[in-house]
């Protein structure tokens, strides 16, 4: 009961293993693992524009849970459904089978381990040192991770196999494995020893065929002889594109009994749906974003439109586009706990900057400012309950070193064994800043270009003129990161901040929230010298054009704004690295770095698909492309226009109104 009641409070994702027919929260280093002999509940907050929120509820069931599991995991997601009203999404999940929405909460993967809590099998503790195990990696976008015998007869060549013994980590690349398989696998093995072992032993690539080192032989059973041939890839992820028709069903009891009677096929009206029924929709092979995207012109309350119209029952109207600002959370600290923060951000913070093999304390005028070749180490202690608790963050630039970033990761150790290991560590990648870290400086996260150089005693690489863009996270907070200075990478979504050796302006977007340009004003009085000249889109003098080399195209579609839950934004790709032409979604919120160069992508924002052409993808890639997102366009269960324009794109060539689909664009991050 106790565990229902904190369940959907918070934004975000939570996460509970079935014991005993209870609730048992998941803590979330060990999230993304489950064990096969287990149930587990999963429900993801997500909050919309006001106070509103909306769910989705799953219940995953492991091969070897018991049955008596398996219905409690029901009952239990039954039962905390009802306690939000009704509104969660239920999602029956099933070991391997994951939806394209579970998948996305792990984007570095899911690991399943064997055991359960019959078998008294705990939770991966972080920072282990006497493990001994074999994970056999599946899949190329979607990684699963699974647990096998520790056995040569557990390898085949087509796969990417890990080796555990100790401190010490094996990746073993089958020679029939592609190449993007084993860059997932390098991802992956760095994610066990960062975030599992805290940044300790060695990780060692070997290729089959290679001199396998003693201790990797010595923990595995029988001989590499062993080794099966490549295993025909069932990957359920990857889908043919073709979809039939989806049937809409009105089940109703008025007549006495219950009765099934057939509505149609898609696409389908929205007032067909009556209020004191329920409704089946059966798609057989479709892959539904969304419920909604099987009905035409589907408008829910407070739908938004454009810049800021939005639908409501009856009527029309204006819709308060604010967003949720973290700086609130100092005035209220019940908000901090509604948003999932462990406090509002105002305890004692200490920072650091990696330097070589030691951490330097930075001084507190650069706290929050952050450079993408450095890596920084966070200590923040805070008092609940009137005991000194720690959280270490360890922040890793895009551009900093290998070296700078494993030190960091056993600097943050070091650091955490004085405080006698109570701290949390919270490895941070750049632009994945979680809400709390936003909120402990007090002002916008500013990145910037640079890094700091040991020898000059100084920040280098820094910009005399640059551009910055202001955006909010979803969950709260609001970061200035720097990006090309160009007039292209403008978005009329954001607030910017453009800044010169003699002059400074804040430009603000027809889109920008007043958390974005609230944020915006602040940064441009932190990094500029001179007084700051607004400029809002439509109204810009030609001084500001000039700074940024001249009016481009920029991101300016209004439909960036929309709240796209009716009609996301979808990312897939398509490859032959298996012998065959597949078609892969790309699970939940995508980026730039999702765009494979061996691969071709398909990017369907709805009015208009985007065939994106990696500089590596081969000629039956190409070739076959335009008829599959044709097809796809054709058979698209919500109905569209079949002439619905295609858009080719190739890699280091993206237009404007392509690149504003992924969140701060790098013009160099393919070079």
């Amino acid at each position: 009961l106790v565990e229902l009641e904190k369940a959907g409070k918070s934004p975000g994702l939570q996460i509970w293993r079935i014991e005993n027919m209870h609730l048992a929260p998941v803590a979330k280093a060990s999230f993304g693992t489950f064990f096969t002999g287990d149930s587990y509940i999963l429900l993801n907050t997500i909050e919309l524009k006001g106070s509103s929120k909306r769910w989705d509820l799953h219940f995953w069931l492991g091969d070897e849970s018991s049955q008596d599991e398996r219905g409690a995991a029901a009952i239990l997601a039954t039962q905390m459904d009802d306690k939000l009203n009704g509104v969660p999404v239920q999602y029956r999940e099933v070991q391997g089978h994951e939806s394209s929405i579970f998948s996305g909460y792990f984007k570095g993967g899911i690991t399943y381990k064997k055991g359960g809590v019959a078998s008294g099998f705990n939770h991966a503790r972080t920072n282990v040192s006497d493990v001994k195990r074999l994970l056999h990696l599946k899949g190329k976008r979607m990684v699963r991770m699974t647990e096998v015998e520790m056995t040569w007869k557990s390898f085949n060549q087509g796969d990417i196999f890990i080796v555990e013994v100790e401190n010490d980590l094996f990746q073993w690349n089958g020679s029939v494995s592609n190449r993007y398989e084993r860059l997932k696998g390098c991802e992956i093995i760095n994610n066990i020893k960062n975030n599992e072992k805290a940044g300790k032993g060695k990780i060692t690539v070997l290729d089959e065929g290679d001199k396998y080192p003693a201790s990797m032989l010595k923990a595995l059973a029988g001989s590499p002889k062993d080794i099966r041939p490549e295993v025909v890839d069932e990957d359920v992820s990857q889908k043919p594109i073709k979809r039939k028709a989806a049937t809409l069903y009105h089940v109703s009891s008025d007549t006495g009994t219950l009765e099934m009677k057939e509505i149609g096929a898609a696409p389908f009206k929205q007032d067909s749906l009556l209020s004191g029924d329920c409704f089946i929709v059966m798609a057989e092979g479709a892959e539904s974003a969304l419920f909604t995207q099987f009905f035409k012109d589907w408008k829910r309350k407070d739908h938004v439109e454009g810049f800021g119209k939005a639908y409501s029952v009856n009527k029309i109207a204006i819709v308060d586009k604010t967003k949720f600002d973290v700086k609130e959370l100092y005035k209220t600290p019940k908000l901090a706990a509604k948003h999932g923060m462990v406090d509002n951000g105002s305890g004692k913070v200490q920072v650091w900057r990696i330097e070589g093999n030691d951490k330097v304390a930075i001084n507190k005028e650069e706290y929050g400012r952050f450079y993408t070749g450095d890596c920084y180490i966070i200590l923040y202690t805070y008092t609940p309950r009137s005991r000194e608790e720690y959280i270490i963050y360890f922040w890793q630039g895009a551009q900093a070193t290998k070296d700078e970033i494993g030190g960091s990761a056993i600097l943050t150790t070091k650091l955490d064994d004085q405080y006698g290991g109570r701290p949390v560590q919270v490895r941070v990648v750049e632009g994945k800043e979680p809400p709390h870290l936003l909120s402990i400086f007090g002002n916008p996260l500013v990145i910037s270009k640079g890094g700091y150089d040991k020898t000059a005693k100084k920040e280098i690489g820094l910009s005399e003129t640059a551009l910055y863009q202001v955006r909010s996270t979803s969950a709260g907070g609001t970061k200035a990161i720097e990006v090309t200075n160009s007039a292209s990478s403008l978005n009329s979504n954001d607030a910017f901040v453009v800044k010169t050796k003699n002059e400074c302006f804040v430009w603000i977007g027809r889109g920008a929230s007043d958390a974005e340009v609230a944020a915006a004003r602040f940064t441009a009085g932190a990094i500029c010298k001179h007084s700051v000249a607004e400029q809002k889109e439509g109204s810009e003098s030609s001084q500001f054009w000039s700074v940024l080399g001249g009016k481009k195209e920029y991101a300016s579609s209004p439909r960036m704004l929309e709240d796209l839950d009716s009609n996301p934004p979808r990312l897939f790709a398509i490859s032959n690295a298996k012998g065959r032409v597949t078609i892969e979604e790309v699970p939940g919120e995508f980026t730039q770095g999702d765009l494979e160069p061996d691969d071709v992508m398909m990017l369907d924002a709805w009015d208009v698909v985007f065939i994106w052409i990696g500089e590596g993808a081969n000629a039956e890639e190409r070739s076959v492309a335009p008829g599959l997102v044709k097809e796809y366009i054709d058979t698209d269960p919500r109905g569209r226009d079949s002439n619905c324009p295609v858009h080719t794109v190739k890699m280091n060539m993206e237009p404007v109104n392509f690149v504003g689909f992924f969140p701060s664009w790098d013009h160099e991050f393919f070079n």
